[in-house]
């Protein structure tokens, strides 16, 4: 008979300035989560406190253990968004500047909130997760949990960049846009050290069944100009991304709905 390992149950929460605040450690809490990971990358440069300390339009979010273990986070970021000369430019929301105090009495967190309901669009920064923790979902929960908040109604776009290499993130994404979207489009390839990175984009409207449900398959959308630049410029990238447009079709042919 075989054994299934009982996966312990953990916690999500999106800390603010007020949480660093209150946890000086917090950030290094953070970067010892990352080094304990199977994350790849310019580790000397990430693994900066600076890197972790939230700003105006961050949603840190992390995952704890019942004992107080951080088993994972995600840096993402809010934007306003403007399309300009045919390039989007990102315009981070601060509650400062974007909409002022009605009275003396009104709480910061409420000018915050009317804020961040103007971002259209979320990027996501890094995900991590502990290595020993791996396989148990956390990474989706996390990225379900910042999406459901209530003042991110007004997204449209979620963005990130995956490695080609990592299937594992392809998949993640691929069962994420399912659940919270209704295309998957792909960007510009970079090549750099650790190999080639392509920018994803989950398109948030025209979704048909309610955030959370899996509808219909996704429309898979990759820019005909990215493409061709892409092959004229490098044709390993462009084989990159034409293996990554397969496999993001058939990522769908294997649905797992997060719980």
């Amino acid at each position: 008979m075989s054994k299934h390992r009982i996966l312990p149950p953990v916690s999500l929460q999106m800390s603010t300035a007020t949480h660093f605040a209150n946890d000086a450690s917090l950030a290094d809490k953070m970067i010892q989560t990352r080094i304990r990971s199977n994350l790849s990358g310019p580790s000397n440069a990430q693994n900066h406190r600076d890197s972790y300390l939230p700003s105006t339009n961050s949603l840190h979010t992390s995952a704890w253990t019942k004992d107080g273990t951080m088993v994972g986070y995600i840096l993402a970021r809010t934007y306003a968004t403007k399309v300009k000369f045919g390039h989007k430019a990102y315009f981070p929301i601060d509650s400062h500047t974007t909409q002022q105090p009605s009275s003396a009495t009104e709480a910061p967190a409420a000018a915050a909130a009317a804020a961040a309901a103007a971002a259209d669009t979320l990027t996501i920064n890094e995900i991590v997760v502990l290595k020993s923790s791996e396989g148990q979902g956390i990474a989706s929960k996390m990225l379900d949990f910042i999406v459901s908040q209530s003042h991110l109604h007004a997204v449209k776009d979620v963005e990130f960049s995956v490695l080609s290499t990592n299937l594992a993130s392809e998949t993640m994404f691929t069962r994420f846009a399912e659940r919270h979207g209704s295309a998957i489009g792909f960007g510009n390839v970079v090549g750099t050290s650790w190999g080639s990175y392509v920018d994803w984009k989950v398109s948030m409207t025209g979704k048909v069944v309610p955030r959370g449900e899996v509808g219909s398959k996704l429309r898979i959308d990759s820019s005909v100009v990215d493409t061709v630049g892409s092959m004229m410029g490098n044709m390993e990238l462009y084989r990159d991304r034409r293996d990554l447009i397969a496999r993001a079709r058939s990522h769908q042919d294997r649905r797992i709905v997060v719980q």
